[in-house]
């Protein structure tokens, strides 16, 4: 979701430790943002220089590297990643879990 001032993110990953959100720009990893947790299993963080049009995925505390699959809008450029969106730019109005209940399928983050 972008913000005044960069792209906030958010994921549920109750089994994880730590969680980094790894930015990607033209292909290339272009920095990590180490996101903070929460005692109800969310990880949250804002990459300051984020921007709507990002590639993004979430490296896990065991090394593995996926993209959120809960956030599939729009459709991903690379199977792996995902891509920050204004969601004010979607339809003019915003992004709920609603719009992605009917086509994730439930991995766990652990």
């Amino acid at each position: 979701m972008p913000a005044p001032h960069g792209v906030n993110y958010r994921i549920w990953a109750p089994l994880s430790r730590t969680i980094e959100l790894e930015v990607f720009e033209s292909g290339q990893k272009r920095r990590s943002v180490s996101l903070l947790n929460d005692t109800f299993g969310f990880f949250y963080g804002l990459d300051i220089h984020g921007r709507a049009g990002n590639l993004f995925k979430f490296r896990l505390d065991d090394g593995q590297s996926l993209p959120d699959l809960a956030s599939d809008w729009p459709h991903r450029p690379k199977p792996a990643l995902n891509q920050a969106v204004r969601s004010t730019a979607v339809g003019g109005r915003d992004v709920s879990y609603d719009d992605f209940s009917s086509s994730w399928e439930l991995r766990p983050f652990a």
